[in-house]
């Protein structure tokens, strides 16, 4: 059996914020059987446990900007555009969200008995990489949105070359300043952990960094991230606290 990450994910985030154990609500098995026929496969057992946990009310979860994960809507896609044609489904994907704004669909790709990537694509085809797992994109997705803003002093910026791949120069950078590399890092976010502060930072194909450090103490989170503005380009930003 495998890591039940998903448990693990929701007793991560609400041991930071209680009331986000009442907020979310699983699917029934009925509806996840029901999906798994309407999609032509088995699902992949990380997604069977997300959708049984949170398939209908996922307590403000955004993975995706302005997307719904609610099965009842993604099983109403395929009952209704997939069988009509009217929406593609990508070879080996399965639909995970509904992105609102209609400019892309938010697929799992991979085979069912292995951990899926997690891609966007639109017009039938997987356009871009989002997250190597949904696993990893959970846990970055809690390291962010609660982890580092249990420190009370931050810091963002964003910029750099988006013809550059320079992910792997900014986990160097912070692996020297002490910062140890989280498990839910990957080839497009990298989380990393230090004694009184925290980073993340990330980088989607074709796209420049966004940069984010948060710390105990004002001084140390404006040391950090000048030092990371200074060696990749970066641009100061600012953003609402999360």
């Amino acid at each position: 059996m495998g890591r039940p990450v998903v448990r693990e994910f929701i007793e991560y985030v609400g041991s930071l914020r209680p009331a986000f154990m009442d907020s979310i609500q699983g699917a029934t098995a009925e509806e996840v059987q029901l999906y798994e026929q309407l999609v032509g496969r088995q699902l992949p057992p990380t997604y069977r446990e997300f959708l049984l946990a949170m398939g209908h009310e996922n307590g403000g979860t955004e993975l995706f900007v302005q997307s719904t994960t609610d099965v009842r809507q993604l099983i109403e896609v395929y009952r209704t555009e997939v069988q009509s044609g009217e929406t593609v489904i990508p070879p080996r994907c399965v639909l995970m969200a509904i992105d609102e704004l209609e400019e892309h669909e938010v697929f799992l790709e991979g085979p069912p008995d292995e951990e899926p990537r997690v891609v966007l694509g639109a017009g039938g085809r997987v356009t871009e990489l989002y997250a190597e797992s949904l696993g990893k994109l959970l846990f970055r997705y809690a390291f962010v949105r609660d982890g580092m803003a249990a420190l009370p002093h931050h810091r963002y910026y964003s910029g750099g070359s988006a013809r550059d791949r320079v992910l792997p120069k900014v986990r160097d950078l912070a692996t020297s300043l002490g910062f140890e590399p989280l498990w839910f890092s990957d080839s497009l976010a990298f989380c990393g952990q230090g004694e009184g502060a925290s980073v993340y930072c990330d980088q989607m194909e074709g796209r420049g960094l966004a940069f984010k450090v948060t710390a105990r103490k004002e001084a140390e989170a404006e040391k950090i991230g000048a030092e990371f503005a200074r060696r990749f380009l970066l641009d100061p930003q600012t953003l609402p606290k999360p």
